[in-house]
């Protein structure tokens, strides 16, 4: 296991075999390289609408994560075609990780390298992260959004979308909010004039939905 947090399967003449920066899953750190191919995935995210691009398709070569804490795209020569995270904030005296968490959102998070006694400091996350808004930058002509289907998302003060279900609707699974919502109610679809079923039936206004 090296400083950098990569994991390395090394032969005789130090080669590496294997490494695990070539193989990330949601998270990448400093000195860590993206090539082609390669892919981050967010655990436990059912989320599959493509939701924000950089607009580089076809010219772009490798993702870096410097130690700086920026996060950009190359070209094959080495030409920056995109900022993808920076922050000038960081200081040598931070740890760094980037995430793709399960809601969606590409976050930065810090940690001191030195922590005083007491009680543990968490890892923070910093103010720039991609989408700001993940409740409105999911938009296709179907499909659920960051939460399920018959739900609607809120953006917390934490900037984490917060999943909530209509007057009359439950979650799906009170354990994981993002998989929508039921109704929680029993109706037949009776409507007609002079049907006892009539009066049960009204109308919700609710407003900024879809």
């Amino acid at each position: 296991m090296l400083d950098t947090g990569n994991l390395v399967l090394a032969s005789h003449d130090s080669t590496y075999l294997w490494q695990s920066f070539n193989h990330p899953t949601d998270t990448i750190l400093p000195t860590q390289i993206l090539n082609q191919g390669i892919k981050l995935i967010a655990l436990f995210s059912e989320q599959i609408l493509p939701y924000w691009a950089t607009a580089t398709v076809g010219s772009g070569f490798q993702v870096i994560y410097n130690e700086s804490g920026d996060i950009y795209l190359i070209e094959n020569n080495g030409r920056k075609l995109s900022d993808v995270l920076s922050n000038k904030e960081l200081t040598e005296e931070l740890y760094q990780r980037a995430i793709l968490e399960y809601d969606g959102v590409f976050r930065q998070y810090v940690h001191p390298k030195s922590v005083g006694s007491g009680a543990p400091i968490a890892w923070s996350p910093l103010s720039i992260f991609i989408p700001e808004n993940i409740c409105t930058n999911i938009i296709a002509s179907i499909g659920s959004g960051d939460c399920g289907f018959k739900s609607y998302c809120t953006l917390g003060n934490d900037q984490r979308p917060i999943c909530k279900c209509p007057p009359s609707y439950i979650f799906l699974d009170p354990h994981n909010e993002v998989k929508g919502c039921r109704q929680d109610f029993f109706y037949r679809e009776i409507c007609d004039e002079g049907s006892h079923e009539t009066g049960r039936f009204d109308f919700e206004r609710m407003t900024n939905m879809d």
